[in-house]
């Protein structure tokens, strides 16, 4: 009997991702044997916490390391729920239009890693519609097809994420959070910084950075990237622009104390740029 090519096989990550992915523990748990436990027992998982600590790149790693394919809905207040199953498009061949599966239709019907991306952006209305795929009915309903129902592979795994409070977004309903049953802090990790960010003294910037935010002095967080970013422009495009750059991330009223922290940390600053160029 053949085997059967995975219709979404295309939206497998690259190896790559997986590669060069740097994993972290979860209350001792390394996370990428957590959501493997977590599609195994069909339980959706629910990842949160500040921006850029890592949580798309930890579904992108798992989805690269399980070779799945990964059907993202990037979730706003805009989105039209209508239009996550299927849609009318041309029909090369008659000339005519035909009705096909949308990409999270695909990955319902055939398995893979669905992943709802911000979901406090989402409105109730909206997450409404996930609640039967979401629980022990798992199936969606589609209204463009005189509500046809389709029943969920056993492969089927659900993943949100989100970042709590931010400008935008509202508290999650509890039904639909209920939902989720594993739910995940991922919060910044010095230890995977350090593998990612050459310089330590961007490491003791950001943790003061980040305990300004805890006091309340600071609304802005300081992502991973931000760092990583820093670095690079430093050494591209020289100091005071890579400093300006990292200042321009934080709200106008931040920006004196942001660089009254880096100037504590400046001989060391520039101290270790020379080291890394020297590399």
């Amino acid at each position: 009997m053949p085997v059967k090519i995975h219709p979404l096989k295309h939206l497998v990550p690259s190896s790559d991702i997986a590669d060069s992915y740097i994993s972290r523990t979860i209350a001792d748990v390394e996370d990428l044997d957590l959501l493997k436990y977590a599609q195994g027992e069909q339980k959706n998982v629910l990842l949160f916490g500040d921006t850029g600590p890592g949580k798309t790149a930890m579904v992108m790693a798992y989805a690269a390391v399980t070779k799945q394919p990964i059907v993202t809905i990037a979730c706003n207040g805009g989105i039209d729920p209508n239009t996550f199953w299927n849609s009318i498009v041309p029909d090369m061949e008659t000339g005519g239009i035909k009705d096909v599966d949308s990409e999270v239709t695909e990955v319902v019907r055939h398995g893979g890693i669905l992943y709802l991306d911000e979901i406090n952006f989402m409105p109730p209305k909206t997450t409404a519609v996930f609640h039967p795929l979401l629980d022990a009915r798992r199936f969606i309903t589609m209204p463009g097809r005189g509500n046809q129902r389709v029943m969920a592979h056993k492969n089927l795994f659900i993943i949100g994420s989100y970042n709590p409070g931010y400008q935008g977004t509202r508290p999650l309903n509890a039904a639909f959070k209920n939902r989720f049953k594993l739910k995940l802090p991922i919060d910044y990790s010095r230890e995977v910084e350090s593998q990612l960010v050459c310089m330590p003294v961007m490491l003791d910037l950001a943790d003061k950075l980040r305990s300004s935010r805890q006091d309340g002095v600071l609304e802005t967080p300081t992502s991973t990237n931000m760092l990583i970013e820093f670095e690079e422009f430093a050494i591209d495009l020289g100091l005071r622009f890579a400093i300006d750059n990292f200042v321009a991330a934080f709200e106008a009223d931040e920006r004196d104390a942001v660089r009254a922290v880096i100037e504590l940390h400046m001989s060391d600053i520039e101290w270790q740029l020379e080291q890394m160029k020297e590399a």
